[in-house]
């Protein structure tokens, strides 16, 4: 349960940025970008490079 809630989350939050780049399909800096912004998200930064 934990776990889905994380991917609904961060799906979210990078669905947002690539909105704001006036797309609706997700690609890899939306997920960049919504690491850098949300805090609770620093663990993750590094990891997709």
């Amino acid at each position: 349960m934990s776990g889905e809630l994380f991917v609904e989350t961060i799906a979210k939050d990078a669905y947002c940025c690539a909105q704001q780049g006036k797309r609706k399909t997700l690609q890899r800096r939306d997920l960049d970008n919504a690491i850098e912004a949300v805090d609770e998200f620093a663990f993750l930064e590094g990891t997709l490079d």
